[in-house]
């Protein structure tokens, strides 16, 4: 039964590097000007916004990349999660926003009847989220995030443990899980979240996974990703289009005043 609505761990890692060494922000400051637990639902809304009919493919099934710079309106860059290991993608992404890496995290819908606010739930997903392991996180050669048993799970958890108050979310038809369309109350996201910012323009590779044990092998995914963090489009050439425009307008208005 919970299997069917805590939608399965997501581990995902992403993209800095370069020149310039990506580093963590501590979700106690607010990345991209909003709290952290704002930033998860956010992040939970994104996943589910992706009518797999409609818009050809969805963010955490993406097997090549070509998801994870759509529908991107927040303060801060979602990153897509998978659900096997051994997934590749290559995108790019405009420079400037702190980017949200769930590196593993579990994201209940209450729909059916079923409520994902009952303890029963939370205490589920507490007690699996305490038992993580592996969990890590690469960008261009440089570890981040190395915690291989519980143990040391336990040892980073105020540093990137983030949960959103329970909400009700938005859920297109067809998405990656299977969740029936409809808006669904105390449905939320908890789990392990780093929040990345000093991504310099040009290329970058990451590497990044985790999981969980279980019955009978437990739940781990990994990925490997190439980015290309592209320059924040400018308005200037509009503006001297605008300009030049204007120059045209004010040169005509003098021959007619001849």
């Amino acid at each position: 039964m919970f299997k069917k609505h805590l939608i399965s761990a997501l581990v995902l890692g992403f993209l800095t590097g370069g020149a310039n060494a990506a580093s963590l922000i501590l979700p106690g400051a607010n990345p991209g000007g909003q709290s952290a637990s704002i930033s998860v639902m956010q992040w939970m809304e994104w996943t589910f916004a992706f009518d797999n009919a409609v818009d050809g493919g969805n963010p955490i099934s993406d097997g090549t990349g070509a998801f994870q710079n759509l529908k991107q309106t927040y303060p801060v860059f979602m990153m897509g999660g998978a659900t096997e290991t051994g997934v590749m993608r290559s995108f790019s992404m405009a420079a400037g926003k702190p980017l949200a890496i769930p590196l593993f995290t579990v994201s209940c819908v209450s729909s059916d009847g079923f409520d994902c606010s009952d303890s029963s739930v939370t205490d589920f997903v507490d007690d699996w989220l305490d038992s993580a392991d592996q969990l890590h996180l690469e960008i261009d050669g440089t570890v981040l995030v190395d915690a291989n048993t519980a143990g040391e799970v336990d040892a980073i958890e105020d540093q990137l443990r983030v949960a959103s108050d329970f909400f009700h979310i938005d859920v297109a038809a067809n998405n990656w899980a299977g969740e029936p369309k409809g808006t669904w109350p105390n449905s939320y996201t908890d789990g392990y979240f780093a929040f990345v910012e000093g991504l310099p323009i040009g290329e970058h590779n990451l590497s990044f996974g985790g999981g969980a044990p279980g019955d009978p092998e437990g739940f781990y995914v990994g990925v490997e990703a190439n980015v290309v963090v592209t320059p924040v489009p400018t308005a200037l050439p509009l503006l001297l289009g605008g300009l030049a425009a204007l120059g045209l307008v004010a040169r005509s208005r003098r021959r007619t005043r001849i």
